[in-house]
């Protein structure tokens, strides 16, 4: 095809070029890599461009799924939930770990279990009990009786009427991921008053015998603390505790118990107990009986034992009446040792599904294997196919992170018990928790539709059981989950969270005794809003539209401020103050792009609120808006500036949900000879295809402030509703295309970020030709998740100085010089091709976690850089490299890449900070100045100063400009055209010089 053409059919090549450039390679994904919990997905792409450079493009997904594969000598091999008859019983020998299921339950050791490390758990339960905890004693009130198991395909074993005198099954799944064991009662046990015990002081219990088992690791979490001293003297067992059992390289988590089939009610808790007596080892689960006693009920009762058959449980079993639970336990039969095959040795047959019946379900699993300390990458795109268990204090959310869940009741992240997880989110870069079958965020995952429908992950983000742990979530976006966020049994301080979205769940928050504070929450097309038993959200500036009700279960309550509820059925438990609750949400929003709750134009609900808000909350409102973009659509052929119109919410505040700014929005907006200038905190949201086209002439110049930084990102990493807005792929969309027929366009960018999520393509996409650009500066900036490649003219300047490249891989090719002092490349990649003839440099820089590579290149002038846990080098090297295999980075009021007091990278630079024009920057949290030191190696940021509450540019004269800004080239002197940053009485403002901004004064 001949490039060379008019503007008009130029126009459409490059959309063309752009939309349908990736010719499948290689699209079936193919497994590249193998672990015991994970595998990697991974497929090519190749891109046509016009200049006739074909691009190929790695595509990966990372499917996470605890116990995905197990080891068999000679590698990795995926596991298999498969359980098969054998004439003994039933085996499961596919997995991690191996169970042998013997053909009659009331057997010794009816369960054998070998974990992947090769211990083992043999056990056989015992019965039903009923504990009084004001007096500690308890009653036996069920033992298992002979039952033969039946094969449930692919991966039950189902042990029917398991009970004497009680209808109730015993179930065990096998799953990759681990064991579970179900009690289903089919039938009510006789309440406890039965046996002269009272209903509001007494537990249903299971008993387990364990005849073989490793000492656990005992870890103690308080479920229900007594807080009455009277109370807790008056009681044998005042609190209601759960024991976390560590065997190892297998767990035994929190359990539950629940309705069958769902209902609408949450589970409760199941408290567990290891108990060792007289060398026997036992597992006591107990759940409160008041806590299901309204499930009971409901089910067909079981005759109430007079007193004879009362003694005859009791003596049959070897015990007397009710007891100490200790002696109890002490003195109980286990199963009879079989001499014959009379109910012990017959083989399993398999058995059609079984009738899904009424019943209340006391569950428990035992885990095989951990996760721990997993970072979800910013990145990369994650499929969770099954139940990814967490474990540790430093699982970490990044910004950009897009996981996905299969649609299956198992799919979900669940925290173990103590353990926590980080959110390293921000405005515009959220961590996105979706379904499968949503392609328009992410890589296509394995299996996907494109079609998302109903409900997908059992639990998005299950925080578990608190038990003291203080969650601080932020710039969350849940979708499609039967349950979107939950945690149980927070004790004192909720669960904190910011910025949330949820979208098209059953249950948008959830948990038996949950505690939640949600403050700048859009909660979206959800059943129920809240569900649990005494469950409460605490809710500032929620947007709740379309929601059957808002709370469910027994004693959940809401108390909302500054709320807007738009068609929610149901609000009982809701109190609150300066809300609105309307029964239709017609008129109330309006919509622009992917964003369906922009407060309508001249809305009553603007500036309705009360100011009586969580003081965090009123500040970061002030950044936010209710208002929507604008869609920019016409070709720019003039010197225009864009600046922040979607006004920031810094009067009385509006209600309901306020969105991170976008201000305007583009697709394939062309810019002409002309330059165009991004001011004043402004956000510019891309796409379809690509967003900025600069074309013949063109300039595109950003320039924000330390603190009020310009954005370039991509709608979806904004608005809920990230598919339909514009064509094209969301892996191959480019934030700023460079293509030009005539003179090659300009780039110029200070203080502005490009926000990117996991698989959005390139923020910066040029090539050597048609494609080259002429030149770019970029100071002061961030790169975060996504792509640069850049080519340029035989005579391009191309200059990074003190920027971010965090996650951002970079090619460069064909540039005549390239400029590179004091960046940080975090996780990145760096790739010089097909080196121009100027003189280059890469000076100062801190590369971590890094790969480089060059081709065709001979190197460029290099030194004092730094190399952090890497083993690649820019080449030559010449002995004034830095090499340390870490550096602990820490978080201070303008980023996360602050340097430690004791860093090896502090005054180890080539130059002086004033010669870097670093003077007024500084690398550690007490905003010290670099002055006339040695630079610090890497990233640099602005000093600043508490103002207010504010975080704002030092400005020693307090003339209203900061000290960086009056000293343009940052050598700390005053120099022709500058104002002295040090002396008010002489500034009569900014001097020459491309001056696009106006500092905000304090």
């Amino acid at each position: 095809m001949d490039w060379h053409m008019n503007s008009t059919s130029a126009a459409l090549a490059l959309s063309v070029a752009v939309a349908t450039g990736a010719l499948a390679q290689n699209p079936s994904p193919t497994v590249v890599e193998r672990g015991p919990h994970h595998r990697i997905w991974q497929w090519t792409t190749v891109e046509q461009w016009p200049g006739g450079q074909r691009i190929e493009r790695t595509h990966r997904v990372v499917e996470l799924a605890t116990g995905l594969h197990y080891w068999t000598g000679d590698g990795w091999t995926e596991s298999r939930e498969l359980i098969e008859p054998f004439p003994q019983g039933a085996v499961a020998r596919f997995g991690p770990h191996r169970v042998i299921f013997a053909a009659n339950l009331n057997s010794p050791g009816a369960i054998d279990l070998e974990t992947p490390d090769g211990q083992r758990l043999t056990s056989h339960l015992l019965g039903l009990a009923y504990t009084d905890t004001a007096t500690g004693r308890s009653v036996l009130i069920a033992e298992v009786q002979d039952c033969l198991g039946r094969v449930v395909p692919p991966n039950q074993v189902w042990y029917r009427d398991a009970f004497k005198g009680l209808r109730a099954d015993v179930r065990l799944t096998y799953r990759r991921a681990g064991l579970e064991q179900d009690v289903l009662l089919r039938q009510a046990p006789p309440p406890p008053s039965a046996y002269g015990l009272d209903p509001q002081s007494t537990r249903l219990e299971v008993w387990t015998e364990f005849v073989e088992a490793p000492q656990p690791v005992q870890t103690l979490r308080l479920l229900r603390l007594e807080s009455d001293p009277a109370k807790r003297r008056a009681l044998a067992l005042p609190d209601f505790t759960d024991e976390e059992l560590d065997f190892g390289s297998m767990h035994i988590g929190p359990g539950e118990a629940f309705g069958q089939p769902a209902d609408e009610q949450p589970p409760v808790p199941v408290g567990k107990s290891w108990l060792r007596i007289e060398g026997r080892q036992f597992l006591i689960e107990a759940v409160e009986y008041p806590a299901i006693q309204a499930r009971l009920e409901a089910l067909p009762q079981a005759a109430v034992p007079d007193a004879g058959q009362r003694e005859e449980i009791q003596r049959t079993a070897g015990l007397g009446g009710a007891q100490p639970r200790l002696e109890l336990l002490a003195g109980l039969k286990g199963p009879a040792a079989r001499v014959d095959g009379a109910k012990g040795g017959e083989a399993m047959a398999l058995a059609q599904a079984q009738p899904l019946e009424k019943a209340v379900v006391l569950d428990y699993q035992m885990l095989s294997g951990s996760v721990t300390n997993y970072v979800f990458a910013g990145d990369t795109t994650y499929y969770v196919s099954g139940l990814v268990y967490l474990y540790g204090t430093s699982n970490v959310l990044e910004g950009g992170t897009v996981i996905k869940y299969a649609p299956n009741a198992n799919a979900s992240l669940s925290l173990a018990s103590g353990a926590n997880i980080r959110c390293q989110t921000s405005p515009y870069r959220p961590a996105i928790l979706t379904a499968r079958d949503d392609d328009t965020v992410g890589e296509r995952a394995p299996g996907s539709t494109g079609n998302p429908s109903g409900y997908y992950a059992s639990t998005a983000l299950n925080l578990g059981y608190a038990y003291g742990t203080v969650f601080m979530l932020a710039h969350l976006r849940i979708g499609y989950a039967q349950n979107g966020l939950q945690v149980a049994y927070v004790s004192s301080t909720p669960c904190q969270v910011t910025n949330l979205q949820v979208l098209r769940c059953y249950n948008a928050l959830g948990g038996y005794y949950g505690k939640f504070a949600v403050r700048n929450g859009l909660l979206w097309d959800n059943y129920f809003i809240l569900n649990g038993s005494s469950a409460s959200l605490v809710g500032e500036h929620l947007t709740i539209d379309s929601a059957y009700a808002l709370c469910n279960g027994y004693y959940a309550w809401a108390y909302l401020t500054n709320c807007l509820l738009t068609a929610v059925g149901y609000t009982n438990g809701f109190s609150g103050l300066s809300n609105a609750v309307l029964s239709s949400a017609s008129g109330v929003y309006q919509t622009v792009g992917g964003g369906r709750h922009y407060l309508a134009a001249n809305s009553p609900y603007r500036n309705a609120g009360t100011t009586n808000i969580n003081p965090g909350l009123a500040a970061e409102l002030k950044r936010l808006t209710t208002y929507p973009p604008v869609v920019l659509t016409n070709r720019i052929t003039v010197d225009t500036v864009l600046a922040s119109q979607a006004q920031r919410d810094t009067d009385t505040p509006d209600l309901g949900y306020h969105y991170t700014p976008i201000d305007f929005a583009v697709s394939g907006l062309q810019v002409t000879n002309a330059t165009l200038v991004l001011s004043n905190d402004v956000a510019v949201g891309t796409f379809g295809s690509f967003g900025l086209w600069l074309n013949s002439g063109a300039h595109l110049v950003s320039y924000g402030q330390p603190h009020l930084r310009n954005h370039l990102c991509h709608y979806a990493g904004v608005q809920e509703q990230a598919g339909g807005w514009g064509n094209g792929s969301p892996t191959e969309h480019r934030t700023v295309v460079i293509w030009s027929l005539g003179a090659a366009p300009q780039v110029t960018v200070a203080f502005t970020d490009f926000d990117g999520l996991a698989g959005r393509g390139r923020h910066l996409c040029s090539d050597d030709g048609q494609w080259a650009l002429g030149g770019l500066r970029a100071s002061d900036c961030a790169f975060h998740v996504g792509a640069v490649q850049l080519g340029g003219t035989e005579t391009a300047v191309l200059a990074f100085t003190n920027s971010l490249w965090e996650r951002a891989p970079v090619q460069m090719s064909s540039v005549a010089t390239l400029h590179s002092q004091n960046n940080l490349f975090w996780q990145s990649a760096l790739s010089l091709w097909g080196w121009g003839s100027g003189t280059s440099q890469f000076q100062d820089n801190a590369f971590v976690g890094c790969s480089l590579s060059s081709f065709f290149v001979s190197g460029p002038n290099q030194s004092h850089n730094a190399y952090i846990g890497m083993a690649d080098r820019l080449t030559p090297t010449n002995g004034t490299e830095v090499i340390t295999s870490q550096l602990g980075f820490q978080v201070g009021p303008l980023g996360r890449f602050y340097q430690p007091a004791d860093s090896v990278l502090l005054n180890a630079g080539s130059r002086l900070a004033s010669e870097a024009g670093l003077y007024h920057y500084t690398t550690t949290t007490n905003q010290v100045k670099e002055t006339n030191s040695v630079v610090d190696i890497g990233l640099h940021y602005v000093a600043v100063t508490n103002v207010n509450g504010q975080w704002l540019p030092i400005d020693t004269d307090g003339d209203g400009w900061p000290d960086y800004f009056e000293d343009r080239n940052g050598n700390g002197d005053v120099d022709p055209g500058e104002t002295d940053w040090r002396l008010f009485e002489t500034d009569t403002g900014p001097g020459p010089g491309l001056v696009v901004f106006t500092p905000m004064k304090p």
